[in-house]
């Protein structure tokens, strides 16, 4: 919902939203919204220790910031690198629409540009740019910026890429094309021949995999959280379906009623489509395709067709477009939805570390152990060659990925033979 239907009016490009300081704790805040001159949104937060005083400052902040952007306006020449990113991003668009290039590639560029980048970078002239000044700006200030993680977030909700390569990776593309079309005098790109940042370790608690004890402790957790009054279901529907198909988060979040079908023999899901991180609630974005480009078919668990029976009896009135997860407001569910309330789920408890993707890799793991390697890559989607077909059930010429022998208990009497699950047609 924009701000003119709540009664608020829009803000113009180049200008900025109301000064309001608010009380936080024995401070004042103010948080100011504008638009800059291209109609993008962005805010700003100032601090004081009353009101008059923060309020003061957060004027005299956006004085000082249009002065910024004016004189940034006046140096944007021909030659500078918001000039030539813009050649830029117009010669990739036409290598997307020539299926040189795909196009979630260039929105990653675009959002790495637009947030990180262009902010610190946009005034230089290509001509002058050096190789010490790009490795002063990545190491000396953009790597350094947030050091509690290893991204922010920008004004649209989006990941900001802060320690790894990608801000390197852009500027070394942006640079190769002012070089190879012209657009800089001597053709050299001055990033060409480096090397890029050494990774940070991994933090090992970020690549565990859930015990089916801990999964039980989340699932109930999640059941009681969607019990409590005026609260939505949808964090619980998404955690089983993310564990028992191993999807990601948005192939989760992005599956419309038409695609689940409990009726048949096996009931089964499709999954084709997923929704895009960059989905806000109130846009009319169309889903995109997953992103090994192709369908998969995967027979629902018996403990999750019991969910969705339930998911599907609650909803009302339903169309073939109507998103199975829903807000109350009938509307996707966001990826940043899921990951607060996941987060705010779990505050304090032992699963502290948990994260949407940790089900994947969950999931994958048991897929393995069953499986093998070929059969996980094959319920998890990943392009291989050396899949088999016998890791597939084949139902009336279409392939069907049956992870049912995952979630079957085998009685700890049985003999090796009868515990080895295997994967057999269905009937």
């Amino acid at each position: 919902m924009t701000g003119a239907k709540r009664g608020r009016p829009a803000i113009k490009p180049g200008e900025r939203g109301s000064v309001r300081a608010t009380k936080r704790g024995a401070t004042w805040q103010c948080r100011v919204r504008y638009r800059d001159q291209e109609g993008r949104p962005h805010e700003f937060n100032v601090k004081g220790r009353t009101k008059h005083s923060c309020e003061s400052a957060a004027h005299e902040h956006w004085v000082d910031l249009k002065r910024a952007i004016a004189r940034t306006d006046a140096q944007d020449s021909a030659s500078s690198l918001a000039s030539i990113a813009e050649r830029w991003f117009a010669h990739l668009d036409r290598e997307v629409e020539n299926q040189c290039l795909s196009p979630n590639s260039v929105i990653q560029y675009r959002r790495c540009w637009n947030g990180t980048l262009r902010p610190m970078v946009a005034h230089w002239d290509v001509n002058e740019t050096t190789r010490a000044d790009v490795q002063e700006l990545l190491y000396g200030n953009l790597f350094r910026r947030n050091q509690r993680g290893e991204y922010i977030f920008d004004e649209d909700g989006s990941r900001i890429p802060l320690k790894g390569p990608q801000p390197r990776q852009v500027l070394r593309l942006l640079l190769g094309f002012a070089a190879d079309f012209g657009h800089r005098r001597d053709g050299m790109n001055p990033l060409a021949g480096t090397r890029k940042p050494t990774a940070s370790p991994r933090n090992p608690r970020l690549l565990r995999a859930l015990t089916p004890e801990e999964w039980q402790e989340l699932l109930e957790m999640a059941r009681t959280a969607a019990l409590r009054p005026r609260a939505a279901p949808h964090l619980y529907v998404a955690l089983a379906i993310m564990y028992y198909t191993g999807v990601r988060i948005g192939e989760a979040l992005g599956l419309t009623v038409d695609k689940v079908d409990l009726r048949s023999d096996p009931p089964t899901i499709v999954f084709d489509e997923k929704l895009p991180e960059s989905f806000r609630v109130g846009q009319r974005q169309l889903l995109e395709m997953t992103k090994s480009q192709d369908q998969r078919v995967v027979v629902v668990v018996p403990q999750l067709a019991e969910i969705l029976a339930n998911v599907l009896a609650r909803l009302d009135y339903t169309r073939a477009g109507d998103p199975l997860i829903v807000t109350k407001r009938g509307t996707f569910v966001t990826h940043a939805n899921v990951r607060t309330t996941l987060r705010a789920l779990v505050a304090g408890t032992a699963l502290e570390w948990m994260h949407p993707h940790a089900l994947r890799r969950t999931y994958l793991t048991a897929a393995e152990r069953v499986y093998g390697l070929a059969g996980a890559a094959d319920l998890g989607g990943h392009l291989d060659e050396r899949v088999t077909q016998r890791h597939y059930v084949i139902i009336e010429g279409v392939k069907v990925l049956d992870p049912r022998a995952m979630f079957v208990e085998v009685p700890a009497d049985a003999d090796a033979e009868a515990r080895r699950p295997r994967l057999r047609a269905v009937d």
